[in-house]
């Protein structure tokens, strides 16, 4: 095959590629030869896109030397850092936010002497492609230190296992480890390393102990090495911003040394060469050449705002190219308008992927308003339920009206069917709505098609019109970027020209004409006149045309007054009517036009009355009502059924006598092809007269359309429409190709356009490739009674010719009575069914599959944006409301954050901006959303939920303060609804309906419900509801069921409560028991008190002799007088070990044991050790030793007590045998007693467990540490007690009270980072003892944690820190980071701040530098210090 003659389209070899910019067919070339100066100079043009790159070759400077992009903003706020925070530098050295050290540049003029610091993840800016080139880069570097890494520790354990002076494998007697045979696995040693060493025991025991714990530690590096890599996902570089005012300006620099090797020396502050204003100096600056990402920067709101612009995507730099470049060495590559300036205007959101967002679209507008823009191109557009109408149409308006601007906008990529048209362009007044073209010379050069297409056309996934309101929809037509109109192409710029310049001989006032239309039996107004649906088209209707002529908004109206034309009307149709003359004043005219498409044939018919000025008509229309009737071809409605001589749904007659001469019964490709389709609707046997083109449809009483055989060629668009019967819910088309040669590929759509609705909510659309023969189905839901357009369309660039039979068979099973909302738990909803068309196979089957949780505001607060960047004209200022939700979760799962009267608005929207921002506890960002709201993984916790909406009428804004969202998290098992066909059956919950048949015209009565309750989630809390859908009818042949489906809803109410002990019968019915109920409910009262409290501070002065504290003296009391004996007094000692745990200092991983201080140094604390010096200790310091003595004595006191409490020999016989519960069940003791035996058992564990968790805390305190202010120690290991709970409650930690010490150790060994490698920490034997811990000795911690490894296992989350801090206390860094992992990577609870800290600091003691870094920058990601900017 032959590719195409690039010589038949006019070309020569240099000019070969010319076509890609295609100005030759718009005339473009040949103008600018003709007037050389009329090139766009002095012409400004916004651009609203991705934004462009400032740095793009060819976007420099315009024909006469003048800078071609004047300004370059991001409108949606997506770069936005907040640079609030001042710092001021000490020696030239300021701190950022994370506590980096950032040197400024000793050049650079600062007269304040203050510097606003803020940071920026680079992964939050950049697109996505780039981003995975970025991380592509980077990887490749992380993988040669991940495998110096690896091959470090196998040479480390390989040396290990040869070393001399030990016994070979063979030799030695086999040794247990303490995962095999001292416990649970992962358990220390409590053998070798443990007991004093003795006689007995010769020392060469004592050195195969060391050997293997050596072994141990090197073996867990190999395994965490590859553990890490799993787990790995690039957190991105950080980027730190310094904002300042050097006296004329703001200027920023960015500190982009984490885009380098550590160590560098590159990207550094003090080297960066500031940027201000991009406005002001025209300037840019690149991250880094290995990614080559320009950007610019803006400063807002006097320097606590700075904007880092980055293009969300490369179309909007496409874009301005075809409009404005410039390239003295290629002229061919030049723009449309090379010498017009380009105005930036980014409105997709990177933190959305590009999609455009109701903030970023206002204040591109601003923007153009600002630089005095002429002309605005925009190639964004969304599907809108409402033409013409929004408030950013609002806006728009006002910027073309008032200001002059003309307003381009894309039609948008959703053809070939009609009415497809997109917002803003394809449905606003205002806008021009252009669609796309693409001519011979593109196809072969710009899209490299292999032959020659026959003609220029529109793309086949270009929208069609007319608006749902009548208007024309598309105006104008580009090929590529150029402008045209459509169908001539060529000399058209130059006859636009003189077009324009014989206007402007004429005086003449400048005038725009509204028109709107209204049936005369309707009180609806719409643009134009749109006849679609059925009984429009079948008797001639009469219209009311309003035309108002519009001056500028700021004319005078002396000017206003002398309006007055003389128009004569034409009709471009004879089934159009108006009158032939209107005398239009400046305050309008009304007048009448009537349709009468009663004659016209079924199909599309389209028509225009026109105005022209009977002096001057050379002019054009001064204005057009566009007319467009489709006339549906009818299904299933025979004469008998019309007559209401039948029973709806019952057809009449012989469906196998409905044959027509030529035409098959059924898809058959061994039918002859015919060149047209005749459109034919069976009533009687006799056809209808054909349409006008010759093609038809086979309409046939059994309720289904039968096309035969169509003939096609690249970009032949086929359309049908079908008048849906009454009763239909889906539909089945079947598809049968021909015999084509190779594959063709075709666009299918079956359209319905419904008011206030989008087309993409009726529309089903597939693309598919056909071959030979080939077979496709495609079935789709409908909405009875509405117009049906099918459209087949041969994609265009798909060469050959192709064919195709259709059939499409109605279906019906609806729901006719009955709400499908289930009031809540025992309680069911009844539905009334009915088939309608056909014989129908059903099976009722009802799913909920998302729970929706509503959650109110707590918090609002409304302020005016001052910004230049967020005022209106007029000094109109926008009002930001900013609400603030609080969400806690019980289960995990995939959630989003709706606002269901706000989501999928933007130009048909109340508001100038909505964005929702999901949190965690630490601030950290999860997901931002905007009118589309996505999934999300969230682990169980607590969430703040942020909404901005943004308006200049505040008092709209008032009125939504309360406004709720809905919290939907998708259910991994949908809840299955029984249905029931009697309400006995729904009653006895009897076996649910199975699939059965309905005749055409049956009806059936079905009860949804009850739901059982154990059937429902958790978390179905009273006011949330389950949301799914009754689905009922079959697909032909099939089990699936048919599209479509009825809304169901199921409130979810108060569960029921499970009976107790204080609920039995027998209570209060004796007497003699009043008394000790009465003792009992006090008592629980006072304990409930002292849960309830939280401690205030540490306990000072609680050394010997000190007077007891009243929670000392309640607690005793409760000791003393506890009803239910010992598992009373547990509960009570728990409470105490809560609030004395509070007065230990913070857990730091390697305190226990370890001779090192938190960050590794050998040296110890760096502050001192007051123990070390004790001539030098101050009294206050010995104070406050013997206070912190006195909290662990206090502790351990406790603990050992609550141990005390429990048998637990009995505990571990009832614990290992298997399922006890069971067991119980069946014994003598019943059921009951069952459950009361295994709630006491479960419930004197957890007491153990928190005793022996809260003992060996107390054990592992350093006598220098200082006690900490947050009692969160048992919170974190072993959750909170609870009274009536079995098993103990997790908690969320909080983050902001373990900022300080954690961010202090965080930059230590940060700055720790930037020195020489560290070596691997040498491993302990465990044979020497440790430094005095409070007078506790190695040996009482190490038998504290083997009792408590026997009840848990070290791998559990609620001892893992614990475990790892023991770990690293006998310098086994690798063992302690995988005991950590457990803590920091447990699933349903996000990781605590410290324990990330301390693991950076194990890979640092480790030697691994890259994971250190890694760490450092995951806990910058993941604990930012305050919310973001929206």
């Amino acid at each position: 095959m032959h590719g195409a003659d690039t010589h038949s389209h006019g070309l020569g070899a240099d000019m070969l590629f010319a076509a890609a910019m295609p100005k030759e067919e718009i005339g473009a070339l040949a103008f600018l030869k003709q007037q050389p100066d009329s090139d766009g100079r002095g012409v400004i043009v916004a651009i609203f896109d991705t934004g462009v790159d400032p740095g793009s070759k060819g976007l420099q400077v315009t024909t006469d030397g003048k800078p071609k992009i004047l300004d370059v903003v991001d409108g949606t706020g997506s770069g936005d850092v907040d640079t609030s925070t001042v710092v001021e530098p000490n020696d030239g050295v300021i701190t950022g936010v994370y506590g980096d050290k950032l040197t400024i540049n000793p050049e650079w003029s600062n007269p304040t002497g203050k510097w606003r610091a803020g940071v920026k993840h680079l992964y939050e800016l950049v697109p996505s492609g780039l981003k995975k080139r970025i991380q592509r880069d980077r990887r490749k570097l992380w993988d040669e230190q991940q495998s110096l890494s690896i091959a470090k520790a196998w040479s480390d354990l390989s040396k290990h296992s040869k070393a001399p002076g030990l016994p070979s494998k063979a030799a030695r007697p086999q040794e247990s480890t303490s995962a095999e045979d001292d416990g649970p696995e992962g358990a220390p040693s409590m053998t070798n390393d443990s007991t004093e060493e003795t006689d007995a025991v010769p020392n060469d025991n004592k050195l195969k102990g060391a050997h293997r714990l050596m072994k141990e530690e090197l073996q867990a590096r190999v395994e965490l090495l590859k553990e890490l890599q799993e787990g790995y996902d690039d957190p991105g570089p950080l980027l730190q911003c310094v904002v300042w005012h050097d006296g004329t300006h703001w200027r920023a620099a960015i500190d982009t040394s984490d885009m380098h090797e550590p160590g560098s020396g590159k990207g550094l502050l003090a080297d960066f060469q500031p940027l201000t204003n991009y406005k002001a100096e025209h300037q840019h600056g690149t991250f880094s050449p290995q990614d080559g990402c320009n950007f610019v920067c803006n400063i807002y709101e006097d320097g606590d705002v700075l904007s880092i612009v980055v293009d969300s995507g490369s179309h909007g730099t496409h874009v301005a190219g075809i409009t404005a470049a410039h390239q003295s060495d290629n002229l061919a590559l030049n723009g449309v308008a090379p010498g017009a300036q380009i105005i930036s205007c980014k409105i997709g959101d990177s933190r959305l992927g590009g999609m455009e967002t109701g903030t970023g679209l206002t204040r591109a507008l601003i923007t153009v308003l600002e630089h005095k823009a002429d002309l605005i191109n925009m190639s964004f557009g969304e599907a809108t339920s409402t033409p013409n109408y929004g408030r950013f149409i609002e806006l728009a308006n006002e910027v073309v009206h008032k200001h002059g601007v003309i307003f381009v906008s894309s039609a948008g990529n959703a053809g070939p069917a009609l009415s497809t048209v997109g917002a803003p362009g394809g449905t606003s007044s205002a806008i021009l709505s252009i669609g796309a073209y693409v001519s011979p010379a593109m196809a072969a050069v710009a899209h490299s098609v292999r032959q020659e297409i026959a003609q220029g056309q529109q793309y086949t996934w270009s929208s069609r019109g007319p608006t749902p309101d009548g208007a024309t929809g598309v105006v104008l037509s580009a090929p590529g970027g150029a402008i045209a109109p459509v169908p001539q192409w060529t000399e058209q710029v130059q006859k636009a020209f003189e077009y324009v310049s014989k206007t402007e001989e004429v005086d003449m006032p400048d005038v725009r004409y509204e028109v709107t239309t209204r049936r005369s039996d309707s009180a609806i107004s719409q643009r134009g006149i749109l006849m679609r649906e059925p009984l429009e088209s079948e008797k001639a209707v009469t219209h009311v045309c309003d035309v108002h002529p519009k001056l500028h908004e700021d004319a005078e109206m002396a000017a206003k007054l002398q309006v007055y034309d003389e128009v004569v009307l034409e009709c471009s149709q004879p089934w159009l009517d108006a009158p032939g003359a209107l005398i239009l004043p400046h305050n309008g005219r009304m007048f009448e036009v009537k349709v009468d498409p009663s004659e016209l044939a079924e199909g599309l018919h389209y028509g225009e009355v026109q105005a022209f000025d009977h002096k001057a008509k050379w002019r054009g229309p001064l204005f057009r009502i566009p007319v467009t009737v489709i006339k549906p071809s009818p299904v299933g409605k025979d004469p008998a059924r019309a007559a209401g001589q039948s029973e709806a749904g019952a057809p009449a007659g012989d469906l196998d006598a409905l044959r027509v001469p030529g035409m098959p019964g059924s898809i058959d490709e061994n039918q002859p092809a015919t060149s047209a389709m005749d459109v034919v609707s069976v009533t009687d046997g006799k056809p209808y007269d054909r349409s006008d083109d010759g093609q038809s449809v086979q309409v046939g009483q059994n309720y289904t359309a039968r096309l035969d055989r169509v003939q096609f060629q690249p970009g032949t668009e086929v359309r049908r429409f079908l008048d849906v019967p009454e009763g239909a819910t889906w539909a089945e088309m079947t598809l049968k190709a021909g015999n084509h040669d190779t594959p063709r590929n075709f666009m299918l759509r079956a359209t319905q356009i419904l008011p206030h609705t989008r087309y993409s909510d009726t529309e089903a659309r597939t693309y598919c490739s056909l071959g030979a023969h080939a077979r496709h189905v495609m079935s789709f839901k409908l909405t009875p009674g509405a117009t049906l357009e099918i459209t087949l369309s041969q994609f265009w660039s798909s060469l050959g010719q192709g064919s195709l039979q259709v059939e499409v068979a109605f279906h019906g099973v609806a729901v006719v009575q009955g709400t499908g909302v289930i009031p809540g738990p025992s309680r069911s909803s009844k539905v009334q069914i009915r088939a309608a068309l056909r014989t129908e196979k059903i099976i009722p089957s009802v799913k909920l599959q998302t729970l929706q949780i509503p959650v109110r505001p707590t918090d609002s607060q409304m302020l005016p944006l001052c910004s230049p960047r967020d005022q209106l004209p007029q000094g109109r200022i926008i009002h930001a409301l900013t609400l603030t939700y609080k969400l806690s979760l019980e289960t995990e799962g995939k959630h989003r954050v709706t606002v269901p009267m706000l989501n999928r608005y933007v130009y048909d929207g109340e508001f100038e901006g909505q964005m929702s921002m999901l949190h965690d506890a630490n601030k950290r960002l999860i997901k931002v959303s905007d009118i589309y709201p996505e999934f999300a993984d969230l682990k169980r916790g607590d969430y703040t939920i942020r909404l901005q909406l943004r308006h200049d009428d505040a008092a709209l804004l008032d009125k939504m303060k309360d406004v709720p969202v809905v919290v939907e998290r998708k259910l991994k098992e949908p809840v299955m609804v029984p249905v029931y066909a009697t309400v006995r059956d729904a009653l006895k919950a009897a076996k649910p309906v199975k699939e059965r048949s309905l005749y055409a015209g049956e009806r059936a009565v079905y009860f949804l419900g009850p739901v059982p309750l154990d059937k429902l989630p958790k978390d179905a809390s009273p006011g949330s509801s389950l949301a799914g859908s009754l689905k009922l009818g079959l697909l032909q042949g099939s089990k699936e069921h048919a599209p479509g489906a009825f809304p169901v809803f199921y409130s979810c109410g108060l569960k029921s409560k499970a009976p107790s002990d204080k609920d039995g019968g027998q209570e209060g019915d004796n007497k003699d028991e009043e008394e000790p109920q009465l003792e009992h409910a006090v008592w629980e009262a006072k304990l409930k008190f002292l849960q309830s409290s939280k401690p205030k501070g540490k306990t000072q002065g609680a050394g010997p002799g000190a007077k007891p504290s009243a929670a000392t003296e309640l607690e005793e009391e409760l000791l003393q007088s506890a009803p239910k004996g010992d598992q009373d007094k547990m509960r009570v000692l728990r409470t105490r070990l809560k609030r004395l745990i509070s007065n230990l200092p913070e857990r730091t991983i390697g305190s226990a044991g370890s001779q090192q201080s938190p960050q590794g140094d050998p040296q110890g604390d760096p502050q001192g050790d007051p123990q070390g010096d004790p001539q030098g200790a101050s009294e206050e310091s010995q104070s406050q030793q013997m206070n912190l003595m006195a909290a662990v004595q206090d502790v351990v006191a406790a603990a050992d007590a609550a141990i005390a409490l429990v048998d637990q020999v009995a505990l571990a016989q009832y614990v290992a045998i298997k399922s006890p519960d069971q067991l119980e069940r069946v014994s003598l003791e019943g059921a009951d007693a069952a459950a009361k035996k295994k709630k006491e058992m479960e419930d004197m564990k957890q007491g153990l467990i928190e005793a022996l968790t809260c003992k060996c805390l107390a054990l592992s305190v350093d006598k220098s540490e200082e006690p900490s202010d947050e009692p969160e120690q048992l919170e974190a290991a072993t959750g909170p007690e609870a009274p009536d709970s079995s098993s103990p409650q997790q908690t969320e930690a909080g983050v902001e009270e373990e900022r300080s010490g954690s961010d202090a150790q965080l930059q230590d060994t940060a700055e720790a980072a930037n020195g020489a490698d560290r070596q691997p920490a040498a491993t302990g034997t465990g044979q020497d003892d440790p430094p005095d811990h409070l007078g506790a000795s190695q040996d009482d911690f190490r038998g504290a944690m083997h009792e408590l490894l026997k009840w848990v296992p070290a791998k559990d989350p609620k001892v893992a820190a614990l475990y790892a801090s023991y770990e690293a206390g006998q310098e086994r860094p690798a063992s302690a980071c995988r005991a950590l992992a457990k803590a920091v990577d447990s699933d349903g609870k996000a990781p605590l701040k410290k324990d990330l800290v301390a693991r950076a600091e194990l890979f640092r003691q480790l030697g691994w530098k890259h994971w250190h870094l890694y760490e450092l920058s995951r806990i910058k990601l993941l604990f930012p210090k305050s919310y973001p900017l929206f």
